[in-house]
């Protein structure tokens, strides 16, 4: 029996906002158990050490109750839905689930999900790093720079500064299946008047951007840490990879929390990973290349790996904007289906021309034609594989994912698409095996 993901999505539905409250658009399922956010994030958390909040400065906000509805049926599939970012960004420790609440409303994971999340994790925190070469190249030249303008002697910068003076980096939970890293990062501060601020803030920026706690502040970064007398601390972290993707959220205790995220293909069964980790008290308003404070995070992640995998039986031409595709790769996890697409540019002309000054992608889609919900890590982009000599017809990658399933399907359906002017090609169905 061939199963579409049409098929493997209809077994769940959305209640009707009168059952629930407007606010609440978490889907149920259909003869089936719901597992909700807030249990995930329980079973998580007892693994997590508890911890007493050590600035009163920073108000709390209580945690608003969440109304599920349950099929009254045995449970056959279980989907978890990761929920909304205004149930959980008021909860007291963010964790995974949290942060992709908050990034990409109506995201589904499976219930498995909580199993591979690690939070008894190997870790080292080593202060005053040795930078590398090409790294301390360009740090000099840009510290040398600053004191050449400001009058002053320029600093030796491989003399940093251990970052454990201000704070300590650790990992609180993350995930590794292969495909993907999530990490959560938390920084805690050294003092309890050191107010921790992302790798981006600025002091002039609203101090609601720090997250919900602080939501109907209007005070400026500056002006809330004055008003508390509290130090403003710069915090970033960095991971050797093609494209890290950072967010942050402040805890009610001060504690600073990274959420970073990045495709990581490894099949080994475990990875070791170096986290770099900075920090840097801001002095008038600014802070100096002498004045930043170093380490690094070294981590060791088990690999979950995959659930299954399936690929394309036959190829197909996509005439109306000369592509052909030749491979269609998924991989499923508990938090995503992985998708890999290549393809081949066949007519140049027809290419060029569907695309204009755009590009062509493609997107899987239901019978109806709708586009089919992207999973956790959301689409990647795509990468040139090969390329005969004059560029005629060169092949590429493009890396998607969808929304996790209980079982693979059978069968997808892809369409090739314009990301500028939206426009749709043509559209071929493949069978998967």
């Amino acid at each position: 029996m061939k199963k579409s993901f049409a098929d493997l999505l209809d077994n769940y539905e959305y209640s009707p906002p009168e059952a629930r409250g407007a606010w609440d658009k978490s889907p149920i399922l259909l003869e089936t158990q719901v597992v909700s956010t807030d249990r995930i994030k329980e079973l998580t958390m007892n693994k997590i050490s508890a911890f007493e909040p050590i600035n009163a400065s920073i108000p709390t906000m209580r945690k608003p109750r969440r109304r599920f509805t349950v099929a009254a049926a045995a449970a056959i599939i279980c989907i978890l839905a990761i929920g909304t970012a205004t149930a959980l960004a008021l909860t007291n420790s963010w964790g995974i689930m949290d942060f992709l609440s908050s990034k990409r409303v109506g995201v589904e994971v499976l219930p498995e999900a909580s199993d591979i999340i690690q939070t008894n994790i190997q870790q080292e925190l080593e202060g005053g790093v040795v930078l590398t070469d090409d790294s301390q190249a360009d740090m000099q030249s840009e510290e040398n720079r600053r004191a050449e303008a400001a009058g002053v002697p320029a600093i030796d910068v491989t003399q940093a500064g251990d970052v454990t003076e201000l704070g300590t980096f650790s990992v609180r939970e993350a995930i590794f299946d292969s495909l993907n890293l999530y990490i959560v990062v938390e920084v805690k501060p050294a003092r309890a008047d050191y107010l921790l601020l992302g790798s981006d803030t600025m002091l002039i920026d609203p101090m609601f951007n720090m997250g919900p706690l602080f939501e109907g502040i209007s005070d400026t970064v500056e002006e809330y840490a004055s008003k508390n007398d509290m130090v403003p601390i710069r915090t970033g972290i960095g991971l050797a990879a093609d494209s890290v993707s950072l967010d942050w959220i402040l805890e009610a205790d001060g504690t600073l929390v990274y959420m970073l995220y990045t495709r990581y293909i490894d099949e080994e069964p475990q990875v070791t990973l170096e986290i770099d980790c900075v920090m840097a008290e801001i002095v008038n308003g600014s802070y100096g290349m002498a004045d930043i404070k170093r380490g690094t995070l070294t981590i060791t992640l088990q690999n979950s790996g995959i659930l299954d995998s399936v690929s394309n039986v036959s190829i197909a031409e996509y005439s109306d904007c000369g592509l052909r595709v030749d491979k269609i790769t998924l991989k499923r996890t508990p938090m995503e289906i992985y998708a890999e697409i290549e393809y081949t540019v066949t007519d140049w002309d027809k290419y060029t021309a569907a695309a204009g000054t755009g590009d062509i992608r493609f997107e899987f889609i239901d019978e109806n034609g709708e586009r089919l919900p992207s999973g956790a890590a959301g689409d990647s982009g795509i990468m040139l594989i090969s390329s005969d000599d004059d560029r005629t017809t060169p092949r590429y990658k493009h890396t998607a994912s969808i929304q996790a399933t209980v079982e693979m399907p059978s069968e997808i359906t892809l369409r090739a698409f314009n990301v500028e002017s939206k426009d749709r090609f043509e559209a071929h169905t493949f069978e998967m095996r």
